[in-house]
């Protein structure tokens, strides 16, 4: 894939250096990492992407949880403070920050995004099978719930805000117990998604791998001559 990135000039990359390192600092205070990522991927509409791809009901975010309101309060307050830095390159920063400050991989930035209009095309023509169930996988483990035969609630990770392979195991895991999964959890369970669902639960580092290159193709979309799922961001 063929990309090429455009010059924005020292003032912009000393702002994104600056927004970086706020950013940094504010999602560690208020522990919001997911709910930043879950902001970052729903404003490309990568999610009804896959969902629709999958014949699947998507279902919305609650913008009013106390997590959800402290992501977007950063965001608002960082385009404030640097307003020279575009929606889409902020967005996009954010959600790189979010992965390294819950031990995730470091994902390369690289600034220059503007704000326009996507095509929703499907996932499958940008991401590999593992790439999908590495990026899935960890949106997934991190918001949707295991509800048990008494109602109660569980995650499917062991923190929500630690970036691991836990949610692949839990998913193996819950498959032999015979517990119920939502289609998403069901899909991933069968061909051609099960056997790299099986190499994350016991290879933390292929996940981490296979994360990291989907992270980034989704993130530099706009910049690729060749792209299949957005021809740029949404975000307004």
């Amino acid at each position: 894939m063929l990309k090429t990135y455009p010059d924005m000039g020292e003032e912009y990359l000393l702002a994104i250096k600056m927004a970086k390192a706020k950013l940094r600092a504010h999602i560690v205070k208020k522990n919001c990492a997911p709910f930043i990522l879950q902001i970052v991927w729903k404003s490309v509409g990568f999610f009804e992407a896959i969902y629709r791809d999958m014949g699947i009901q998507f279902e919305t975010f609650d913008a009013e949880a106390e997590g959800m309101r402290n992501a977007l309060s950063i965001l608002e307050h960082i385009k404030e403070q640097y307003p020279i830095i575009s929606n889409a390159d902020l967005y996009q920063l954010a959600g790189v920050v979010a992965v390294e400050v819950t031990g995730g991989p470091e994902i390369p930035f690289h600034p220059g995004r503007q704000v326009s209009v996507g095509r929703q095309d499907s996932p499958k023509s940008t991401l590999s099978d593992a790439e999908l169930v590495a990026l899935v996988g960890y949106f997934m483990g991190n918001w949707s719930k295991q509800i048990g035969s008494d109602g109660s609630e569980a995650t499917w990770t062991a923190d929500t805000h630690i970036f691991d392979n836990s949610y692949y195991k839990t998913l193996l895991a819950q498959e032999v117990e015979g517990s119920f999964m939502n289609p998403i959890h069901a899909i991933l369970m069968r061909a051609p998604y099960r056997r790299w669902v099986e190499k994350f639960a016991s290879d933390e580092v292929a996940f981490s791998s296979e994360y990291e290159a989907a992270h980034l193709k989704l993130s530099e979309l706009e910049y690729s001559t060749d792209h299949g799922l957005f021809s740029g961001c949404t975000i307004s």
